[in-house]
């Protein structure tokens, strides 16, 4: 079936790999690698590529196998571009989502009437959001229960995924970081503070931990070494978390109540 002479090139592991497959498969294989070439998916993801007969799914399913092959027909073109969905010119498809919430009406009119979204972290590095005040919040849940603030908006739910936190756009607000009082959260104020110098963190001193002490629960041996972004207060903290201290070593954000929030958010 693989008539063309410069099938023969391709590796014993893939012409093995080819012969224990259907014959419907390996003519589709041929159907599909014959139609790709080199930037056909500049500005599309990799589903939406203009292929005929055959299904973008089946591309997906074998996608390492279609690479080998189409690295040998195109002279390694393929690995010479880093692999074939940069061969393609295919855009990444959206990862690291975020939860966003506006915490007033206002901001909800700006971003067309909705209550709740979700952003890829590529996107919202790009894009910027229309309020004065970001509050990034580890915890989705938190997030979404996170009290009225005016000309302000909440995202959430990204853990460790801060990677959009030097976005152009976020010099121009004043942003908030709120995240579980443990090594790990405090590593990731860290993280963040590296991106964005002038983020304000948000119930993550000791007068939060001792109020609520009672609620805390062990954590597991996390970050031992001490984060580098961290103020001299946040660094105390952290050694003291670690230490035990207190009565465990983590509060988690959701055992911290709503009439503490409001008292905090009040002075901001």
């Amino acid at each position: 079936m693989f008539d063309d002479p410069s099938w023969g090139l391709l590796p014993d592991t893939v012409l093995t790999h080819l012969r224990k497959k259907a014959w419907d498969n390996r003519k589709r294989l041929k159907q599909l690698v014959e139609q790709l070439k080199p930037n056909m998916g500049e500005g599309l993801y990799l589903r939406a590529l203009p292929l005929e007969v055959v299904d973008t799914k089946f591309l997906e399913l074998n996608i390492t196998l279609i690479e080998a092959i189409c690295n040998v027909l195109h002279d390694s073109e393929v690995s010479a571009s880093g692999g074939l969905l940069a061969w393609l010119n295919c855009l990444d498809s959206p990862k690291g989502w975020l939860t966003i919430r506006p915490l007033c009406t206002e901001v909800q009119k700006r971003i067309g009437g909705i209550p709740v979204l979700k952003l890829s972290s590529d996107v919202l590095k790009n894009y910027e959001l229309p309020a004065a005040y970001i509050f990034v919040i580890e915890n989705i849940q938190s997030g979404l229960s996170f009290p009225h603030f005016a000309n302000g908006v909440v995202v959430c739910g990204g853990g460790k995924n801060i990677t959009w936190m030097d976005a152009a756009w976020l010099k121009k607000k004043k942003v908030f970081y709120w995240g579980d009082l443990d090594s790990e959260g405090l590593n990731i104020l860290s993280m963040v503070r590296e991106k964005h110098p002038a983020v304000i963190p948000l119930m993550m001193d000791e007068a939060t931990v001792l109020h609520f002490q009672e609620r805390m629960v062990d954590e597991p041996d996390s970050i031992s070494d001490q984060p580098n972004y961290l103020t001299e207060h946040e660094q105390v903290l952290f050694h003291a978390l670690r230490a035990g201290a207190f009565n465990q070593r983590r509060l988690e954000q959701e055992r911290i109540s709503v009439d503490w929030i409001l008292k905090y958010i009040e002075k901001l």
